[in-house]
């Protein structure tokens, strides 16, 4: 690992969300390319966020997976489902953006750290994902856990 640097690991194939990508949408790249988490990125390419599948969990007393949820909703032929549907809570959901659950306070790193920093900030930071960022704070990467160690 000597002399590495973040843009010797990192992924530049960002999948990455906008703030106005529907929730739903979003869980289902999430799945469907069996990531975690994905920055969330303006229309100029900055990242303002990033969108982490513990993100889709509702804690008000209730654990409950908001796409699970949906889709079960969407699919139920039960009489009730169609009342269901068209609760405000239950549309809330369902019109829910990237925006509305994602965190706004991501870190970013530059491509030209050190891994033996990276390392560090993942350690005190307690993170597990990091979008990688040139100098004018635009997407060129993401850099996890999992590409650490793969080094080892």
């Amino acid at each position: 690992m000597r002399n590495l640097k973040v843009k010797d690991i990192m992924v530049k194939k960002v999948f990455s969300a906008g703030v106005d990508d529907s929730v739903l949408k979003i869980a289902r790249v999430l799945e469907k390319k069996k990531i975690h988490a994905m920055p969330v990125v303006d229309k100029k390419n900055k990242v303002v966020g990033i969108i982490a599948e513990t993100d889709f969990y509702l804690k008000n007393g209730l654990d409950f997976h908001i796409p699970t949820y949906i889709n079960f909703i969407k699919q139920s032929n039960f009489h009730k489902a169609d009342k269901i549907k068209e609760s405000p809570e239950a549309q809330a959901i369902f019109l829910a953006k990237v925006s509305d659950i994602m965190t706004s306070d991501c870190f970013v790193i530059p491509d030209s750290l050190e891994i033996k920093e990276l390392l560090e900030i993942f350690k005190s930071r307690k993170l597990y994902t990091i979008p990688v960022v040139n100098k004018t704070n635009s997407l060129i990467g993401i850099v996890t856990i999992a590409d650490i160690i793969k080094l080892l």
